[in-house]
């Protein structure tokens, strides 16, 4: 009886100890819901809508410049409701943003701030805000897969890039030349973080390019372009690279191809009888 008594005391000690650890252990935002990070605001960024240039302002006029973390660029949530033609409504108690039905106001108006400079500033990433649109809480994700939250910066809301071409329907590309992304096109169009991918019929710095993928491509499969029928070339973020997927049909068979599009490395090669 002593030996049991004594296991289950142990057991006991254990449990505590492990619960005791994981509370001393869990991370500080845990509990508040944030995590306090260092941003870089970006007023030297250039974001380009259907075409055109576009500035940010707050509710109260003045400008909201884009801010870059690790890599991504993030834009002001309500400015972008109003490109949505959106009414974009924040409510406290439950720490939730919601863009619904058409605007019943006309577009922010401001005035440009000369003085912006790119520097690095704290925000917050919100683990603890929920994002509505038009009824459906929205769970963002980047290309590998991995939930994305909003920032918190000066009293505006953020959100990855990637997240707000998903929200308009929109290609988002990025060019490191001119710090320049841009959102256009429509649902079928490729849409990725806008971390290295160029504007559609650019390259991107250090981008193969598509005439050169296809040319890798038909020196592997031994044909001449006069040969084959192309089914695609596209450049696709996968397995932490950029890489060309190039398929075209020629003799009755079917060539899939993958180019890396910084070394022009050829990282798979299969054909198949069509």
């Amino acid at each position: 009886m002593m030996r049991n008594l004594r296991k289950k005391s142990l057991v006991a000690l254990l449990i505590v100890a492990a619960t005791l650890i994981a509370l001393f252990c869990a991370p500080a935002y845990a509990a508040d819901g944030y995590k306090t990070v260092t941003a870089q605001l970006s007023p030297h960024y250039t974001i380009v809508v259907d075409g055109v240039a576009r500035e940010f302002y707050n509710v109260n006029g003045q400008e909201v410049q884009p801010i870059s973390y690790q890599g991504t660029t993030y834009l002001p949530l309500r400015a972008i409701g109003e490109l949505m033609d959106k009414n974009v409504d924040w409510n406290q108690s439950t720490k939730t943003a919601t863009l619904s039905g058409s605007r019943n106001g006309s577009v922010t108006k401001g005035v440009s701030d000369p003085n912006a400079q790119k520097q690095n500033v704290t925000a917050t990433l919100r683990y603890d805000f929920t994002i509505i649109v038009d009824g459906v809480e929205q769970t963002f994700r980047d290309v590998n897969g991995n939930t994305v939250y909003p920032l918190l910066y000066n009293g505006s809301t953020y959100l990855p890039i990637r997240a707000i071409g998903n929200l308009m329907g929109k290609t988002v590309s990025w060019d490191s030349a001119t710090y320049t992304a841009t959102l256009s096109g429509g649902e079928d169009s490729l849409v990725t973080d806008a971390d290295t991918f160029g504007q559609s019929g650019t390259q991107t710095s250090g981008d193969i390019g598509e005439a050169k993928a296809k040319e890798i491509a038909l020196n592997r499969a031994g044909l001449s372009a006069s040969q084959v029928n192309y089914i695609k070339c596209e450049l696709d973020y996968d397995d932490g690279r950029w890489k060309y997927d190039v398929e075209f049909r020629s003799g009755g068979y079917e060539y899939d191809l993958e180019i890396d599009a910084t070394s022009g490395t050829v990282l798979s090669y299969d054909k198949e009888w069509d």
